[in-house]
């Protein structure tokens, strides 16, 4: 991946590739995967207090519905890495097809770029 001239711009594919590269070397750190873990024990801590927790005011029910959305939060930051994985692989997969239907011009808009 650093076999490019700094100068020299990345094309759109490179760029895409070097994102995913990014993202999979993030997942792949120890850092990350504690950081997971601990999210995750965080859900299942919230999980125990709404299936344990009594309801019997309004601000138990509020509390509740903070606890729920922190929960769907969590999960959603838990997910991101993979999301975004998941769209880069599509996103390059697309553009491949692309370059490879125009006869290899790799400067064709991809899907990431926003049209004016």
């Amino acid at each position: 991946m650093d076999n490019q001239d700094p100068a020299e711009p990345l094309s759109p594919l490179e760029a895409l590739r070097a994102q995913l590269y990014e993202w999979e070397q993030l997942k792949a750190h120890g850092g990350y995967r504690r950081l997971d873990a601990y999210a995750r024990a965080q859900i299942e801590h919230r999980l125990s207090s709404l299936v344990l927790g009594e309801t019997r005011e309004m601000v138990d029910i509020i509390r509740r519905e903070y606890a729920r959305g922190e929960i769907a939060g969590i999960q959603l930051f838990s997910r991101m890495a993979d999301i975004e994985i998941e769209r880069l692989r599509e996103d390059i997969a697309q553009l491949v097809e692309q370059i490879e239907s125009t006869g290899g011009n790799e400067h064709v808009q991809t899907t990431t770029e926003s049209a004016p």
